[in-house]
C-alpha cells in the first residue's frame, strides 16, 4: 500500500465533497480541515497495550481480522495494516466553540450534522479504494454500526 497515495485520495475525496461545506448562513467555508492520518502495522505494540488497557472488548488488528472470517492465507500480524483518520474542525468552527460554555456553539451542531454523512462517505469511498486495489479490509465503524442497527 502506498502511504502517499492513500493520503492525498482521502485528502482529495474531503477537499471535494459538498458535504465539506457549510451553509451559506455559516459562511460556506469548509467543515473539517486536512484530515490527519496514520497507519501502524498490526504487530505494533500499540495494540498490545490497547488490548491491556480496553480489557475483553478491545480486540487487536489480527483478532478482528480473524474474528471476521477473513481468510488468512499465510498473512502474519505485521503484514496487516490499521489506519486511523482524524478530521479536525476547521479554524472557524473550533474558534466559535471556544466561548460556548452551556451548549455547543450553533456553528458547530450545523457542522456535526453534515459530519455524520462526510464521514460515512469518505469511509465509502476508501472501502472502493481498497476494492480496486484488490486489498481486503474492514472498517470497524460500519461493521459495529451495522451489526449494531441491523
Amino acid at each position: 500500500m502506498n502511504n502517499e497515495k492513500l493520503y492525498k485520495f482521502v485528502e482529495d475525496v474531503l477537499k471535494n465533497n459538498e458535504l465539506n461545506r457549510l451553509p451559506e448562513e455559516y459562511g460556506s467555508g469548509i467543515i473539517f480541515s486536512k484530515p490527519l492520518i496514520g497507519i501502524a502495522k498490526g504487530d505494533d505494540p500499540i495494540f498490545k497495550e490497547y488490548n491491556e488497557i480496553i480489557k475483553e472488548t478491545y480486540l487487536t488488528p489480527l483478532e478482528f481480522w480473524e474474528k471476521n472470517g477473513l481468510e488468512m492465507n499465510n498473512i502474519k500480524e505485521s503484514d496487516i495494516r490499521a489506519v486511523s483518520i482524524v478530521f479536525p474542525y476547521d479554524d472557524v468552527i473550533r474558534e466559535k466553540s471556544k466561548n460556548a460554555t452551556k451548549f455547543p456553539a450553533n456553528i458547530y451542531c450545523v457542522a456535526r450534522n453534515f459530519a455524520n454523512a462526510l464521514i460515512f462517505y469518505v469511509l465509502d469511498k476508501i472501502i472502493a479504494y481498497f476494492k480496486i486495489l484488490n486489498k481486503n479490509m474492514l472498517v470497524p465503524l460500519r461493521k459495529i454500526l451495522i451489526e449494531k442497527y441491523d
